[in-house]
C-alpha cells in the first residue's frame, strides 16, 4: 500500500497542507469562520481570537478571488484551458498557458507554482469567465469555487493522482492494474533528479514529446521509456518534436545553453513566448463570430487509410506530416487576409473556405509521408488527368498559397450555384458552367480566372 501512495503521491503532507491554507484564504474559509467557528466559540471549544483569525483569512481569501476577477477582466490573468482540445491546442500554439499572467511585452508565465496565495485568485479568475457566459448565480459560484484546488492538483506534488485517474479512465484493461501500472512508472520517473531534467533541457534546445506507433503494453512502454529520456542529458534529443498546430517545432526557453539552464534552475514557472500570427487572428475572428470548431486548426493523426487499409504512422513521418499540414495550412490562412472575394463571404462561407484549408493540407502532408500516395499524385500529374485536389495541391506547389487560393474561395462561392431549368425541369446544358463563371466574375475574378477554375474543380 504504501509503494501504491509513493507512487502515486510522493509527498504527501505537503500538498495537503496548501491544500488546506488555501481552503482557508478563500470564500469557504469565510463561510466555516462565520458558520463552524462561531458555534465552536459560542461553545467554548474556540478562543475569540483564533475565530477571528479565521474570519480574517477567510476575508481576505475572498478578496483575493474578487481580486482575480478583476485582473481576468482586463485581460491580465488566465485561468483554465478550455474543454475543447482543438481550441485548447490552439491557444496553447498561440502562447497561452493555464494559470498565467500575461507578461507586457507578449508571452505567458504560469504562477501555479506560488500555492495557496493564488488559488482564490485563480478561482476568481474562473468566475469571472463563468459569469461571461449568461451572467453569474449559484450554480456558477460553486464552479468557479470548484477550481480552487486545481493548480495544486497539476503540479508536480498531486500530478500523479490526476494520472493515476485518467490510467484508470482511459484504461481498456482492469482499471486497477492501470492505476498500479501508473504507479510504477511514476516510481521509475521520481528517481531521476531533477537536476538531470533541468540540463537536459538546456542541452537541447528543443521541446521534446513521446510518440509511439504500436499500441498495447509495448507502446505505453515506448513512451514511458521516452519520458525517462527526455529527462536525461543527450538522450532527449532521440524523441519527437514536439510540433503545434501550425506545424512549429517549439524550443525551450533561454535563448542559448547557459540561458536555458539558467532558465530551469531559478525560474519557478513556464514562460512561454507570444507565437500569434495574422493566421491566429482571423482563425479567431471566425471562429467567434461563428462558434464552429471546425475553423481552428488541428495536427494530423498519426493513423490514415490508403487504399482501404489503415495504416500507423511512425514517430519519424508523425513529426513531418504534422510540420507539412500546420505549415501548409498557416500559409494558405494568411494568405486569405485582405483577400477582397474571400473578405465579401458571410461568416458561415469564410469557415467552409477554412475547412478547405485543413482539408487540403491534411491531403498535402498525407501524400508527402505516404509514399504510394506520392507516387500516385505524380502519376497523375505527368498524365495531366487531375482531380480537383490534385489541380488544387499542383497550384499550391507551382504558386504557393496565394495562387490556391482563389480556387478554394471560389469552391464555396460556386458552391450554391445551380444550372437553369427549362420547362420540363430540366438542367438546361451549360447553364450552370454559365451561372458559375458569371457568379466568380461578380466576386472579383477575371472572366479568364473564371473559366480556367471551373475546368479545374468543376
Amino acid at each position: 500500500t504504501k509503494a501504491l501512495v509513493g507512487g502515486i503521491v510522493p509527498f504527501k503532507t505537503t500538498p495537503l497542507n496548501i491544500i488546506k491554507r488555501g481552503l482557508a484564504y478563500s470564500p469557504a474559509g469565510l463561510v466555516k469562520a462565520i458558520s463552524v467557528d462561531t458555534a465552536l466559540m459560542k461553545a467554548g471549544k474556540m478562543s475569540a481570537a483564533e475565530m477571528i483569525d479565521n474570519l480574517a483569512q477567510g476575508l481576505t481569501g475572498t478578496g483575493i478571488m474578487a481580486l482575480g476577477a478583476f485582473l481576468a477582466s482586463q485581460g491580465l490573468v488566465n485561468g483554465v484551458a478550455p474543454d475543447n482540445k482543438k481550441q485548447n491546442a490552439f491557444k496553447s500554439a498561440g502562447g497561452w498557458q493555464d494559470y498565467s499572467i500575461n507578461l507586457p511585452g507578449g508571452g505567458t508565465y504560469t504562477i501555479d507554482w506560488a500555492g495557496p496565495s493564488v488559488m482564490a485568485l485563480l478561482a476568481g479568475v474562473e468566475l469571472f469567465h463563468e459569469s461571461e457566459q449568461d451572467g453569474i448565480n449559484f450554480d456558477q459560484f460553486m464552479t468557479a469555487l470548484s477550481h480552487i484546488t486545481e493548480p495544486i492538483f497539476d503540479t508536480t506534488m498531486l500530478s500523479g493522482i490526476n494520472s493515476a485517474i485518467q490510467s484508470a479512465t482511459y484504461a481498456q484493461a482492469n482499471p486497477v492494474s492501470a492505476i498500479f501500472g501508473q504507479a510504477a512508472r511514476n516510481f521509475v520517473t521520481q528517481s531521476i533528479p531533477t537536476i538531470s531534467g533541468q540540463i537536459a533541457r538546456a542541452l537541447d534546445p528543443v521541446r521534446r514529446t513521446t510518440y509511439s506507433d504500436v499500441g498495447g503494453f509495448t507502446g505505453g512502454l515506448v513512451e514511458d521509456t521516452q519520458r525517462i529520456t527526455n529527462r536525461i542529458p543527450g538522450l532527449s534529443e532521440q524523441n519527437p518534436a514536439y510540433v503545434d498546430v501550425w506545424g512549429r517545432t517549439q524550443e525551450n526557453p533561454g535563448g542559448n545553453t547557459l540561458g536555458r539552464l539558467a532558465y530551469g534552475m531559478l525560474s519557478p514557472g513556464y514562460y512561454s513566448p507570444d507565437r500569434t500570427t495574422d493566421a491566429d487572428r482571423l482563425v479567431e475572428q471566425i471562429y467567434e463570430t461563428t462558434g464552429n470548431a471546425d475553423v481552428l486548426p488541428s495536427s494530423m493523426s498519426n493513423s490514415l487509410t490508403v487504399n482501404g487499409e489503415k495504416v500507423v504512422l511512425d514517430a519519424q513521418q508523425f513529426t513531418l506530416g504534422k510540420q507539412v499540414k500546420g505549415q501548409t495550412s498557416a500559409d494558405m490562412v494568411e494568405a486569405l487576409e485582405g483577400y477582397a472575394p474571400f473578405e465579401a463571404l458571410e461568416p458561415a462561407g469564410q469557415a467552409a473556405v477554412l475547412e478547405g484549408v485543413y482539408s487540403l493540407a491534411n491531403t498535402m502532408a498525407k501524400t508527402q509521408v505516404i509514399p504510394q500516395l506520392e507516387e500516385d499524385f505524380q502519376t497523375a500529374v505527368n498524365s495531366g488527368d487531375l482531380t480537383a485536389t490534385e489541380a488544387m495541391m499542383q497550384a499550391y506547389l507551382d504558386g504557393g498559397a496565394d495562387a490556391v487560393i482563389p480556387y478554394l474561395v471560389a469552391k464555396e462561392i460556386a458552391g450554391d450555384v445551380t444550372g437553369d431549368k427549362n420547362l420540363k425541369g430540366r438542367t438546361i446544358n451549360g447553364s450552370k458552367r454559365k451561372n458559375t463563371i458569371e457568379a466568380l466574375m461578380e466576386a472579383g475574378y477575371s472572366r479568364a480566372q473564371a473559366e480556367q477554375i471551373y475546368e479545374a474543380i468543376g
